[in-house]
């Protein structure tokens, strides 16, 4: 099952093959270099095996492939630059065992839960600040690798991961960490290392007291961010006045998560209604 290829003048496919439960492969759309939203293109695509890679123009890909319980990996993403909304972009892709984040990405929350069959956290670039849920409930999740200076939402990031286990380094300094580490890691252990100065907080989000600091325990005493910082960020280092928001931030990047491109956008064209340029039915 397959569909023709995407005309160079479509902008935006907002849920144009959503729940074609037969699609097998996605389409071409290597032309398309104008491509801005692909907010669910195919979300539900149950059978959905393989996917093209993610073009430089797309800005936001919402629930893209969310629920394609047949995708193995993920899209290749190193060219897009421009996409920084990836909100559970993969989320309940069940068979995924490979993944990876786009150069650009800011909003990656819940971009992989429900992954059960992901094994290894892939790179993070230094962009991303909302990371919430970003592997929530992925059960076999195991290798893990770091949180970059630019995140500032940390939210049961790894709830429920079982099995993450090894080092794991943590930069940045956030007041949202809720359930970080809830109900992961209870027969395994995580050492936390890295610039941060609220690893114990982080750590204590794990009750089974198996999420380490540096080798040891964490201080149970920590466990908000005003336990550290009571007076906000200008405490985080009394030898520099720079405050946190603009610390070892790379240029043109800012804490603030982009709004979403209007997935009704008047003046984008939608491929479900180019019925003269694509057939996008499913053909056997």
């Amino acid at each position: 099952t397959y569909v023709d290829k995407i005309p160079a003048s479509v902008k935006t496919m907002v849920r144009t093959f959503a729940n074609c439960i037969n699609l097998k492969q996605a389409a071409d759309w290597s032309d398309c270099t104008n491509l801005l939203n692909i907010n669910e293109v195919y979300s539900e695509c149950t059978a959905l095996e393989s996917a093209c890679d993610l073009l430089p123009s797309t800005r936001t890909a919402y629930r893209a492939y969310a629920g394609c319980i047949n995708l193995l990996t993920v899209p290749g993403s190193s060219a897009a630059e421009e996409l920084t909304n990836a909100s559970q972009m993969y989320a309940q892709c069940t068979n995924l065992v490979e993944a990876e984040v786009g150069p650009s990405v800011q909003n990656m929350s819940g971009m992989f839960m429900d992954c059960i069959n992901l094994k290894s956290m892939p790179e993070l670039p230094v962009t991303v600040q909302d990371a919430s849920e970003a592997f929530a409930n992925d059960v076999s999740l195991q290798d893990l690798t770091a949180i970059p200076v630019s995140v500032n939402k940390l939210t049961n990031m790894f709830y429920n991961c079982q099995l993450i286990h090894g080092e794991l380094t943590i930069d940045c300094d956030v007041r949202d960490f809720d359930g970080m580490f809830a109900d992961a890691c209870p027969a395994t252990n995580v050492n936390l290392v890295g610039d941060s100065k609220l690893l114990d907080a982080y750590a204590n989000t794990n009750t089974d007291g198996n999420v380490y600091v540096n080798g040891k325990s964490a201080d149970e005493n920590i466990t908000a961010y005003e336990d550290v910082y009571p007076n906000g960020y200008e405490e985080i280092d009394d030898a520099d006045p720079q405050i946190y928001e603009d610390n070892a931030l790379p240029d043109g990047v800012s804490r603030e998560i982009p709004e979403p491109i209007d997935e009704n956008e008047e003046d984008t064209q939608e491929v479900s209604s180019i019925d003269e340029n694509i057939d996008t039915g499913v053909q056997e």
